[in-house]
């Protein structure tokens, strides 16, 4: 963007409590206008109090630090943090002046070299190891993906599976729900069968009853009072009557 006071590193570093300078013998860092912008910010984010700032490396460089000569591998990002710097008066020698301070810091930590080796040594075989893993699971990989593979497929079929099984669930549910209509049927007519045979026992019974009472009638010689009463006792319930006239003597004839 154009404000400088927006990079990344400037917004970082005003969360941060510590600042470290690591200086070499091979560049002057403060010749790069993106570390002089840096350890300016850090200055008045005031990490530069004891215990806040490291510096390593021993200053091989005596040169007085002019931002303005400054360079940057982005021109356009030099320009960008000149023209901020211009349009705030007196600034460019502010941040000269703060800039020289702490490049004249002292070396805060001195490092043991072959400390430093015996670390790199360290760093290095964890990352060999490291690496051999990342090979090893990089070999693995075609047989996880094959797997993953062939679970796919058993999903796919089992869901197939379960779907063939939902509809021979409804089937059955639909030829269930048929037995029970059938079911409720068979036993209504059940139910009027047994009605009827009731009846029909009920209907046998006062056959039964009327026969005996004619038996008894012709053994004594008594016939009965009149042919309609002989046709009320031989006769089904709920047919009607026949309707004859005829003489006494004729009933006794037929009698």
């Amino acid at each position: 963007g154009g404000d400088p006071r927006q990079a990344p590193f400037a917004v970082a570093l005003q969360s941060v409590r510590r600042f470290c300078v690591v200086r070499n013998e091979a560049a002057d860092m403060y010749k790069r206008i993106w570390c002089c912008w840096e350890a300016f910010l850090a200055c008045e984010f005031g990490l530069l109090n004891p215990g806040e700032l490291t510096v390593v490396g021993a200053n091989r460089f005596h040169d007085e630090v002019h931002i303005e000569t400054a360079d940057a591998t982005n021109d356009n990002d030099k320009q960008m943090i000149l023209q901020h710097l211009r349009a705030n008066p007196g600034m460019i020698d502010e941040v000269n002046r703060k800039v020289n301070q702490i490049k004249q810091v002292p070396e805060t930590v001195v490092l043991d070299e072959a400390a430093v080796q015996a670390e790199f040594a360290i760093r290095d075989r964890d990352i060999g190891v490291l690496r051999e893993d990342v090979d090893q699971i990089q070999r693995q990989i075609p047989t996880w993906e094959a797997k993953a593979a062939r679970i796919r497929e058993e999903l796919v079929q089992c869901e197939e599976e379960n779907q063939s099984l939902r509809t021979r669930v409804e089937k059955l549910d639909g030829e269930n729900a048929a037995l029970k209509k059938e079911v409720q049927a068979a036993r209504a007519a059940a139910a009027a069968q047994a009605v009827a045979a009731q009846a029909a026992q009920q209907t046998m019974a006062s056959f039964e009853r009327r026969l005996v009472a004619l038996e008894k009638g012709r053994a004594s010689g008594e016939p009965p009072q009149s042919s309609d009463d002989q046709r009320k006792h031989l006769r089904v319930p709920g047919e009607q009557p026949a309707v004859r006239a005829r003489s006494h003597s004729q009933q006794r004839r037929l009698w």
